[in-house]
């Protein structure tokens, strides 16, 4: 199941890349709300090499609810393309059914600094997809 990352909050609006890519970027802080579901399943992150983001890594906290799911070094994107995909089994049983919230904390930085143009966002994580299998 795809979660709508476009209904979240903290995200800028979507971005349709020369690549055929749709992507989103985080503001630092971006929450994803997922209506109940009906089996355990895996919670997957798809972060797309960004054009323009430099070779820069960020800590990256993710969360259900007030628990913690995971915590890493993550790149937030570089020139090229592919997908790194990152997958927690986060789901559990005692989850199914129920409402959760997901919380992607981030650092930022400034796109025009590392762009080199007028861009003034602070650029958070950048997504294309997120999914529960």
């Amino acid at each position: 199941m795809e979660i709508d990352i476009t209904k979240g909050t903290g995200f800028y609006n979507a971005e349709n890349w020369d690549d055929g890519t749709i992507a989103q970027w985080t503001k630092g802080t971006a929450t994803l709300k997922v209506k109940g579901f009906e089996s355990a399943s895996k919670l997957s992150f798809y972060i797309p090499t960004a054009v323009g983001a430099g070779d820069r890594t960020a800590k990256v906290v993710i969360k259900k609810g007030t628990t913690k799911l995971g915590e890493g070094k993550l790149k937030l994107g570089n020139i090229g393309t592919g997908v790194g995909i990152v997958t927690f089994d986060a789901i559990t049983e005692e989850d199914v059914g129920k409402d959760i919230t997901i919380t992607i904390t981030t650092p930022t930085f400034l796109a025009s600094e590392v762009a080199k143009n007028d861009d003034s966002r602070k650029l958070g994580l950048c997504l294309s997809k997120v999914t529960l299998e």
